[in-house]
């Protein structure tokens, strides 16, 4: 409760524009079902490919999709950022 009379004050007050908030929310609830998601693919894809072609163990798939992920997040989180600049406007662009 305390929480919720708190956003009030300060999203009626002014101090806070509410499409930040929803925007920061949106963005990084996207990035986190959609990283969860791709990283079970790509995962999914990388072992069968090492254990099919290399026969190395399956953690290996883990590891490299793991990789994959962290090298990936940073271009997707720009490319979503665009996307919502253009759904809410440029205020609050992070």
């Amino acid at each position: 409760v305390l929480c919720l009379c708190t956003a009030v004050v300060v999203f009626g007050a002014g101090a806070v524009d509410p499409r930040l908030a929803v925007r920061r929310t949106v963005l990084y609830s996207t990035l986190a079902i959609g990283g969860v998601f791709a990283f079970g693919v790509v995962e999914t894809a990388v072992t069968d490919l090492l254990i099919a072609t290399w026969g190395l163990p399956p953690g290996a798939g883990a590891v490299i999709a793991g990789g994959v992920m962290a090298v990936s997040f940073r271009p997707v989180h720009r490319a979503v950022e665009r996307l919502l600049s253009k759904i809410f406007g440029e205020a609050g662009a992070a």
